[in-house]
């Protein structure tokens, strides 16, 4: 996903560098790297740990199916409606089919 490849080089594309700045185990980022995911719940964390080192990030470029880093694809979103699922991470709005077998969103399928 475009949106986290900017969010990672904030810190040069360093696992361990990310995973320093916001006090969590470089293998845990490097998961988030390989999922394409970062779990909504470090997303003001990696925000404000960006601005220490003066890199602006922003809410949007966290969400899933974003295109660009800077502007969410489509129409604007608004963040206060996004629901991101608790088990998955993934935005109920986009999901199809979840996964996870604990996620209430699993018996969800593609329309």
């Amino acid at each position: 996903m475009k949106q986290l490849s900017t969010i990672f080089a904030a810190w040069d594309n360093n696992a361990e560098a990310l995973a320093s700045a916001i006090d969590v185990p470089g293998v845990t980022v490097r998961q988030w790297r390989a999922r394409k995911n970062i779990p909504a719940r470090y997303w003001q964390t990696i925000i404000a740990a960006a601005a220490k080192k003066g890199v602006t990030l922003t809410l949007a470029m966290f969400l899933p199916g974003s295109n660009d880093a800077s502007e969410p694809a489509g129409d604007p979103v608004d963040l206060d409606r996004v629901v991101i699922c608790d088990v998955c991470d993934t935005r109920v709005d986009q999901m199809t089919a979840c996964t996870f077998v604990d996620c209430p969103h699993s018996e969800r399928r593609a329309a």
